[in-house]
């Protein structure tokens, strides 16, 4: 990203110096007009003679209203070997700065009264041998191995930083290899009128800002590139199982509602023999919660949300080449990852049609994996139809819960903590019916549900997106 931002920094200069970032104002006049003014300032200084300027040394196009000098008619070069003070004079602490050709320009104090540069008005430092330009509107003393004090006559001194960075940044045109004040003071600068330099120097200075702001980015983002973006989703998930990311709306109702909705549907499927009746599961108490959520939002067990049942059992004698595809961990978990899975396990449909008498995943179950990576979650789809390894998958029959909401959750960090401090610190062991019933969760109504899962769509594929640029850096 740096090269690209230099890049940048050298083409907004390039188009300064061409005048094209400002308009020419016929009420600026003309650069002729303010030629004349700094001639007479620099003859009353008993400056150097004038050095012509031939139309074979002219660059490039300027506007009409520009005229092109020389550096050394339109400044004076200030300061002295009186100005300068040895390196084992310098100080740590003192009255005056020191400025060299170091790249920190000041290496030092001294309190010297005899050798400071007063100056009035801000002056240009220049350093020979060295790719430093900077203003200073201070008195200062000049180190031993010296810079060029430049004091320029009527130009805006922010127009002729920029027009001397121009040049040491090496774009063709001034010269890049004139780094060497002898060199320099006699190369060509392109002079607009005295309004319009003012008005270059803003823009310049604008876009300028504009590319530091985007170099910090890019630095504060490759910072994070090997974190991101799995660092960035933690926060996401966190942020919206606390109810942070969404709008808590009274016309949602609550989750003691959903709750209700919940036991009723249970109660049915009990009825009519679609399910076995649940043993009355704990209360969850303050111990157990690990932060705050929304007062129409409430802490549940997962058992009390869905019904966590497995599988019957397949035995490998019984797997097949073709048929119904035949699931187990490592199939759920490529199926979380990516959508789809190139399976070659299946079972016959005889087999399937038999155990499908005792259920089998039906669209917007969660399919989650017990064993190896604990907890990767699949939404079981209408077009799905397939049959799971007992004890390594565990399936989820959901009833009123949006399925999505249910998936986000179990990547959240709430899960996360309560699967790691069962599987003795990791995500490697296993996930046992018992355990995921006991589970707690921040269950939000419904509607915000749907809210939140789109949010955390919209948020993750802005994600996926930036994480792809910083990977192809």
């Amino acid at each position: 990203m740096s090269t690209i931002c230099d890049d940048l920094r050298a083409a907004i200069l390039q188009a300064a110096m061409q005048g094209k970032l400002t308009k020419q104002l016929p009420e600026d006049g003309d650069a002729e007009e303010l030629l004349e003014r700094i001639k007479a300032e620099k003859a009353s200084t008993r400056g150097k003679k004038e050095l012509p300027v031939s139309e074979d040394e002219k660059l490039f196009e300027i506007p009409d209203t520009w005229r092109w000098q020389k550096l050394e008619n339109i400044s004076a070069f200030i300061g002295d070997k009186g100005n300068q003070i040895k390196e084992s004079s310098v100080k740590k602490e003192g009255r005056y700065k020191v400025v060299s050709q170091s790249k920190e320009l000041f290496i030092g104090y001294c309190d010297d009264e005899d050798k400071v540069l007063k100056i009035d008005g801000p002056v240009l430092v220049f350093g020979d041998h060295t790719a430093l330009v900077k203003y200073i509107d201070f008195d200062f003393v000049i180190g031993a191995d010296g810079v060029k004090v430049i004091k320029p006559f009527c130009v805006d001194i922010g127009y002729l930083y920029r027009a001397l960075q121009y040049n040491l940044i090496g774009v063709s045109g001034l010269g890049g290899y004139s780094r060497h004040y002898k060199y320099i003071k006699d190369k060509l600068i392109p002079i607009p009128p005295l309004a319009e330099q003012k008005r270059i120097v803003e823009k310049v200075d604008e876009l300028m800002a504009r590319v530091a702001d985007l170099e910090q980015s890019a630095d504060a983002l490759a910072s994070l590139k090997e974190a991101f973006p799995s660092d960035i989703r933690v926060a996401l998930l966190q942020a919206a199982m606390q109810g942070k990311l969404t709008k808590q709306l009274p016309e949602d109702g609550s989750a003691d509602e959903l709750l209700e909705q919940i036991d009723a549907e249970k109660e049915k499927l009990v009825a009519k023999g679609k399910i076995k009746k649940q043993k009355a599961l704990a209360p969850i108490t303050e111990k157990e919660i690990p932060f705050g959520i929304p007062e129409n939002w409430r802490w549940a067990r997962w058992g009390n949300i869905v019904n966590v049942v497995s599988a019957r059992r397949v035995h490998q004698s019984d797997w097949r080449k073709s048929g119904i595809p035949f699931y187990r961990a490592r199939e759920i978990g490529k199926l979380a990852d990516y959508g789809f899975v190139d399976n070659d396990l299946f079972i016959t449909q005889e087999l399937f049609d038999k155990y499908s008498e005792s259920g089998v995943p039906k669209k917007g179950d969660l399919m989650v994996t017990a064993v190896g990576t604990l907890g990767k979650t699949y939404v079981v789809k209408e077009s799905d139809e397939f049959y799971y390894k007992d004890a390594s998958v565990l399936c989820f029959e959901n009833y009123c819960c949006d399925p999505y909401f249910l998936k986000y959750m179990m990547g959240a960090n709430v899960m996360r903590g309560q699967i790691e401090s069962n599987s003795g610190g990791t995500t490697v062991g296993t996930l046992t019916i018992v355990r995921m019933n006991d589970y707690i969760l921040p269950l939000p109504p419904l509607a915000e549900q749907k809210r939140i899962v789109e949010r955390l769509d919209a948020l993750m594929q802005n994600i996926d997106v930036v994480g792809d640029l910083i990977a192809s850096e």
